[in-house]
């Protein structure tokens, strides 16, 4: 693999079919309501460097975003609040006006690398330790993309307040590993075997079977949902007897 280091303006990273920023390995945008974007804005306004941004040469005067799309999209969103579909983000209220010709002007350095897929996999690895690292929901959704992950992230989004219960809430993944060590000692061969399978109609079944099943067994039990769930899992041939005896037995396992 070969790399060099160049630099790139604002206005270079406006052209959205030169630079690449929805990639199969990138994550959404989630700067929005965050510090980030406020910083980023203003280190700009103020002319102090930024991070490099890695880019990903494809041979055909396009480039990849490796590292930085959280950036170059608020670079975006400054000069176009609807870039992204959805509410408009007014970056803008965020630093005092800039000018125009400053902003556009404004150059990051960049590290473009060329060589192969897996190469590129693998560097895609490696850099992603940025002000805010990729959780590691984020980083196997990016490496085995797919329906899966796809919906195991909505699911991870969307949960209802007894899966709260049972596995927390966030929008970053950190829930849906959670629920799927229960079922897995190997969390990335998961993904990628899977990663063309449909979650709703395979792991979400079974994440909502032992759910119901936790519940009915211990309703009467304010304790820690999951390792109530583990339990039930890992005995799954007395479930039936719980149910029908479940105080007695129930008493036995939270001693």
């Amino acid at each position: 693999m070969k790399y060099i280091l160049d630099k790139r303006t604002i206005a270079d990273f406006l052209d959205e079919k030169k630079y690449l920023t929805n990639i199969d390995m990138q994550r959404e945008y989630i700067y929005n309501d965050i510090p980030q974007a406020q910083y980023l804005l203003d280190s700009i306004q103020r002319g102090i460097p930024t991070p490099a941004i890695y880019l990903w040469d494809n041979g055909d005067g396009t480039f990849e975003v490796l590292d930085g799309k959280q950036r170059i999209t608020v670079m975006r969103l400054y000069k176009n609040p609807s870039y992204l579909q959805g509410t408009p983000h007014n970056l803008f209220l965020l630093v005092d006006h800039m000018d125009d010709d400053a902003f556009l002007g404004y150059e990051i350095p960049v590290i473009i690398c060329k060589g192969t897929e897996p190469e590129k996999v693998e560097t895609f690895k490696r850099i992603n330790t940025t002000a805010m690292p990729l959780k590691r929901f984020e980083i196997l959704s990016a490496l085995y993309q797919g329906i899966f992950s796809k919906q195991f992230g909505d699911w991870g989004i969307s949960l209802s307040p007894t899966e709260i219960k049972f596995f927390g809430a966030g929008n970053r993944g950190d829930n849906c590993i959670k629920a799927l060590e229960l079922f897995s000692k190997d969390i990335e061969e998961f993904f990628r075997i899977n990663r063309d399978k449909s979650f709703v109609d395979g792991l979400q079944k079974k994440i909502n079977n032992l759910v119901a099943d936790t519940v009915a067994i211990f309703n009467d039990y304010n304790e820690d949902w999951y390792i109530l769930a583990k339990i039930v899992l890992e005995t799954p041939t007395i479930i039936a007897q719980w149910k029908a005896n479940k105080e007695k037995i129930t008493l036995r396992y939270l001693q």
